[in-house]
């Protein structure tokens, strides 16, 4: 839609934070359109179901676990030649009553081991039906090969599931399943050739791991044209906090740079430009003492009374969490983060620009600890008007 150049830095010193939000129980869950979730473009996202639904089974034996994952020689004493193939649900109820026009089974949480494609081939995706899942399905026959996830390690791990999702709504199922494996079930060399799916535990059938993106006519009347709106441009300005003893944030703005171009990529999707100046600041002794203790507030004083922005801080570390959200237009964000830095930045800027935690999904951007980035027509709704109001502002200081 929008390309990540339009980013703005200030040539000065760069640099770039964002906080993932105070991880407290006064986190607010937002529900919006709990019958489908939508992104601006009319996508529906829906993700693969997690816990007993699904996991992997042997492919030359009876035998079952709960983690996602296919290859072979998946441990010392698995059978040579044998390998492992994963299973997967859906939850189609919340569109039997659409027209679904496209349908793409998607991953963004893979982790490879060995050369599992070199040595086992393409990643197939076949269509198959079960009440339960349970070691029994290891050979059971699938009713249609439906698409290839992926051939290398450096494809999309993306494939076209419409024909098949059309076929089971028009059955008037509401459950869409599949068998994911390699087209050979093991090379006989000793060596482990894994492909994983997880986001936090290799050995937990985790909700949102895959999801099916589905785009249907019948709600393209619901869709945000963002491209018939104007962007809007927010000012951001990033201090690295530098010279400051165990303060100081190891990152530099090359780093910073990458991080804030790869979150612009989501923010695209509401028109929402980031203008980001960058400063480096030093601590003096006393706010280095109020930091390393906790005291993040005491930063305020650094800030500058003219400039109406919001004002992000890079630091070593936070104690704990991944970033926090200390006002409605401060951060900070630590120098290691459990999820992707640039999808945490984009989350955080969701949090300075009102928008609070939802648990409906780990597709969306606002879900804590994960790595989605969809943000709903409501969330996009919010935003703009809050970084209008902020743009206001900024100018009536001018």
């Amino acid at each position: 839609m929008k390309n990540i150049s339009r980013t703005l830095f200030s040539v000065s010193v760069v640099a770039f934070l964002i906080f993932a939000g105070l991880n407290s129980p006064n986190d607010t869950t937002i529900v919006v359109n709990t019958e489908i979730q939508s992104d601006i473009s009319g996508t529906i996202l829906i993700p693969n179901e997690g816990g007993n639904s699904g996991g992997h089974t042997p492919r030359g034996f009876s035998g079952s676990g709960s983690g996602l994952f296919v290859g072979d020689n998946l441990n010392p004493s698995f059978p040579e030649g044998d390998g492992v193939q994963t299973f997967l649900s859906f939850d189609l109820s919340d569109i039997s009553e659409i027209e679904v026009s496209s349908a793409f089974l998607h991953t963004d949480n893979v982790e490879i081991e060995g050369t599992p494609f070199e040595d086992l081939g393409n990643l197939v995706v076949d269509a198959i039906s079960y009440d339960e899942f349970s070691e029994d399905l290891w050979n059971q026959s699938p009713s249609e090969r439906v698409c290839i996830l992926a051939t290398s390690r450096d494809d999309a791990f993306e494939c076209d599931v419409s024909s098949f999702i059309n076929k089971i709504i028009d059955s008037g199922d509401t459950k869409a399943q599949f068998r994911i494996r390699f087209d050979t079930a093991g090379d006989s060399d000793g060596r482990s050739d894994m492909v994983f799916f997880n986001i936090t535990d290799i050995n937990t059938n985790e909700e949102g791991i895959f999801e099916l993106k589905i785009t249907s006519d019948t709600i393209e009347e619901n869709k945000i044209e963002v491209d018939s709106v104007e962007d809007i441009q927010i000012p951001i300005v990033a201090f690295l906090i530098k010279d400051s003893a165990g303060a100081s944030t190891q990152r530099d703005k090359e780093n910073l740079e990458s991080l804030f171009a790869n979150s612009q990529k989501i923010w695209d999707e509401a028109g929402i430009v980031l203008d980001v100046s960058i400063e480096e600041i030093v601590l003096n002794e006393d706010l280095i003492h109020a930091v390393s203790s906790g005291n993040f507030r005491a930063l305020y004083s650094v800030l500058p009374s003219d400039i109406q922005a919001l004002n992000i801080f890079y630091i070593r570390d936070l104690l704990g969490p991944n970033g926090i959200a200390i006002s409605p237009n401060v951060g900070l964000v630590a120098d290691r983060t459990s999820v992707d830095d640039f999808r945490a930045t984009a989350h955080e800027i969701g949090h300075l620009l009102g928008l609070d935690h939802t648990s409906e999904s780990r597709s969306r951007l606002m879900f804590p600890g994960a790595n989605g980035r969809e943000l709903t027509a409501d969330e996009i709704r919010r935003t703009r008007a809050i970084a209008s109001l902020l743009v206001q502002i900024t100018s009536a200081e001018l």
